[in-house]
């Protein structure tokens, strides 16, 4: 670790030296090698998911379909809601591998990993090797962090760039001050935030402004302000996300107040999208999502309050205290609230629980690890016979129990592990290794037996029923409702009716893009030469006794296909 008087490391933190021999060395590598295939092997089992996964492996289709890159488009409307970049990003995975659920899911997965990578080597940097093993085998075993890995959406890039400037602040931090290797750090930090700001908009750069004001203001401390490098990080910064903002403006003058209006300060200050939740909404969130790791992040955070560093000097472990408080307290007073959104603040408890597990002896971690393991498994096991009981007088539930296998197998997993851990004297590096291996493959099969519920949550069964009485100039309407994984499964938009939802912005500027009414359906389903559509069974009944020429192609639950009879 490279260091100066201006910064503090937690006197506990030592890097024990620990004896590694060839064997030992090959059995790190390794498992690292099986921690990287088990985190990738299972993207393209799952069938998109409604509504997020759909959407956000359609508008990269409409992309490269269309070569449009600065305007976003969902089902071939303008979609404002968030920024390009992992649109992009897929995108460019379509083109390279071609359109697949592993391709969809990629970018997530891919951020995922250089987190974790990240984590161990500003760990490893900062406070030792050991540190740095800790938090990268936290990272890549807690459930949080593993789920949202593996699902298409926006939050575990954001995740990245947001931490990925958070880890280049701190290494910058414990250069020597004014020289070239600090500046370098500090200009990737600003990089990292115009890279979250492209993901999900502004909090990438509001986020860490806050968190580094409120270090300084807590710490009576301004000094870190001046090694930022202000004039040249903040060039960096817009020559890197500004040009889109600007161009995608002046294509379309109706983005700017959306965007920055309606999408930042209205959805923070308001309830409109039904995201709202009480102020300790993340509480049982964090307690639950952190499993197994919960009593040491509270231990870690708890360390990390109790620490007082001299005056002057700067602290990274406060500074970490800081930012996961400001990114939890900040989403807790938002009007609008989902589980995903303080993701961001789990690659700061990681490090803070890898400081913790430093000062602790083997039997004092395991004490604290493996009760909570046991009681992950327990509740995998009491939540599946939950789950089953609820729907076992439904016709869904043959789906339910085969997720249910998937489910127990974890559970045994975990509860296999707990055991054989207790029974351990001591934690070596490839011991650290091979547990967050196996909690990983245990939450992998939770997340991947998600295949069981695909006919419920996914529209693949219905576009390969759609698939083969599709012509050129087919058009498919969706009657009342909108399935966000139709477009991407089956290549082309669907044509809205009589529903807006979160498309409402802009149908609003491109009203012939959709049609508002049922008896304008009827009129152009009478008109068009070949026509599919999906509805409801109240709707399909409705166009029924109006004698409007249906044929049912197939019926699951509340939709209805049918098409245009020949």
């Amino acid at each position: 670790m490279r260091s100066d008087d201006s910064l503090t490391v937690p006197p506990q933190v030592r890097d024990e030296p620990e004896r590694t021999h060839r064997i030992s060395r090959l059995a790190i590598a390794l498992l690292l090698a099986a921690l990287v295939v088990v985190w990738f092997a299972g993207l393209g089992y799952r069938k998109l998911a409604n509504p997020d996964e759909g959407r956000y492996a359609e508008i990269p289709r409409e992309m490269v379909e269309s070569g449009n890159w600065i305007t976003p488009r969902l089902n071939g409307i303008k979609y404002f809601e968030k920024p390009p970049l992992q649109y992009w990003t897929t995108a460019l995975a379509y083109r390279a591998f071609g359109m697949s659920d592993w391709t969809a899911r990629l970018w997530p997965a891919l951020t995922g990993c250089l987190g974790i990578l990240f984590a161990y080597f500003t760990g490893r940097r900062l406070f030792g090797a050991r540190v740095g093993t800790c938090a990268a085998a936290v990272l890549a075993s807690t459930f949080y962090y593993i789920a949202f890995a593996h699902i298409a959406t926006l939050d575990m890039g954001v995740t990245f760039f947001l931490n990925a400037g958070l880890f280049c602040f701190l290494l910058g931090m414990s250069c020597p001050r004014a020289t070239r290797e600090e500046g370098l750090w500090m200009l990737g930090a600003w990089a990292a935030m115009a890279a979250a700001v492209l993901s999900k908009g502004l909090i990438g750069i509001l986020l860490p402004g806050i968190a580094l004001t409120a270090y300084s203001i807590a710490q009576r401390d301004w000094s870190s302000w001046r090694r930022i490098r202000p004039v040249k990080g903040a060039l960096l910064f817009l020559a890197l996300c500004a040009p889109w903002f600007i161009r995608v403006s002046v294509v379309n003058p109706e983005f700017a107040r959306f965007f920055f209006v309606h999408e930042h300060f209205a959805r923070f200050a308001g309830t409109a999208h039904h995201r709202d939740g009480p102020f300790w909404y993340f509480l049982p969130i964090m307690l639950i999502g952190m499993l197994p790791w919960t009593w040491l992040a509270m231990e870690g955070l708890r360390d990390a309050w109790q620490a007082r560093p001299p005056a002057g000097a700067f602290s990274p472990e406060r500074f970490l205290l800081i930012w996961s408080a400001v990114i939890f307290g900040f989403f807790s007073v938002s009007g609008s609230k989902l589980p995903a959104y303080v993701l961001p603040l789990v690659p700061a408890l990681a490090l803070l629980i890898g400081l913790r597990m430093s000062r602790l002896s083997a039997a004092e971690t395991l004490r604290r690890v493996v009760p909570a393991v046991i009681l992950a498994g327990t509740a995998l096991f009491v939540a599946n016979e939950l789950v089953e009981k609820i729907h076992e007088s439904q016709s869904v539930y043959p789906l339910y129990e085969r997720y249910a296998g998937w489910i127990e197998a974890a559970a045994v997993i975990q509860l296999a592990t707990a055991s054989c851990f207790a029974l351990m004297q001591r934690l070596t590096r490839a011991r650290i290794l091979l547990f967050a291996l196996l909690m990983l493959f245990s939450v992998q099969l939770v997340v991947t037996g998600f295949e069981s519920l695909s006919p419920l949550r996914s529209a693949y069964a219905m576009a390969r029923t759609i698939h083969p009485h599709l012509k050129p100039g087919t058009r498919v309407f969706s009657v009342g409702r909108y399935d966000q994984s139709l477009p991407p499964y089956l290549g082309q938009a669907v044509v809205l009716v009589a529903y807006t939802d979160e498309l409402a912005f802009g149908l609003t500027h491109e009203p012939d893009r959709w049609l508002p009414s049922l008896a304008e359906f009827e009129r152009e389903w009478k008109s068009v030469p070949s026509a599919i559509a999906i509805m409801t069974p109240e709707a399909y009944h409705s166009f029924a006794s109006h004698g409007l020429p249906l044929r049912v192609l197939s019926q699951s639950g509340d939709s209805i296909v049918v098409m245009k009879p020949d």
